[in-house]
């Protein structure tokens, strides 16, 4: 009996979790997103539950493929600081920990992909997601971009959508244009500049 309480009690959890994600913002977060960068940010919803991106490793779908957000800002910021910390996430073999970095983005970075994104090879899949923490050259954080690949945004582009966030999560560039244009000279490699796995 106890075994089926937690059973009822885990489904209830999730499945109110899952339909409270496809439920549009309402906006109460305001222009600046918290909890501030410079913070630990919680627990990762999806550990445990296999990916979360909405293909396994072996390229079968999710169950939890509805978590995903859409191409918009709050709700992108929302789930990779909230839902599944970007922190969290792995880093391209080719491409680990903090480098040195070039214009537009900082004098340093560092980059953290989604399971997803880190499947081997290209067009990534749908739900790759890629963040950058861009630095200043004293190794502090200035702001954040992020390319998430959503099925049908941008086919122009490979489907990425890409922003980017103040160090606090204000939205500071968002949309299909802000960063296909130097994202190009790389299409052959699903538009992924530092890295070629």
């Amino acid at each position: 009996m106890k075994r089926l309480t937690i059973a009822v009690l885990l489904v209830a959890v999730f499945g109110f979790t899952a339909w409270a994600m496809d439920k549009p913002m309402d906006g109460t977060m305001g222009k600046t997103m918290t909890p501030s960068m410079e913070q630990p940010m919680g627990n990762d919803m999806g550990a445990g539950m296999g990916n979360e991106m909405g293909k396994t490793m072996d390229g079968s779908m999710d169950k939890v493929s509805g978590m995903m957000p859409g191409a918009e800002s709050m709700a992108v910021w929302k789930y990779i600081t909230e839902v599944s910390p970007y922190r969290k996430w792995g880093q391209f073999p080719d491409h680990m920990g903090m480098q040195k970095g070039k214009s537009p983005h900082g004098a340093l970075h560092e980059v953290y992909v989604n399971k997803a994104g880190l499947m081997k090879g290209t067009p990534k899949p749908v739900g790759a997601m890629v963040v950058k923490d861009n630095f200043n050259s004293r190794e502090k954080l200035k702001f954040i971009t992020v390319m998430y690949k959503v099925q049908g945004y941008n086919p122009s582009a490979g489907d990425w959508y890409w922003v980017e966030y103040s160090a606090e999560g204000k939205v500071l560039v968002e949309g299909p244009g802000s960063c296909a244009g130097c994202h190009s000279a790389r299409a052959a490699n699903d538009y992924i500049m530092v890295s070629d796995h």
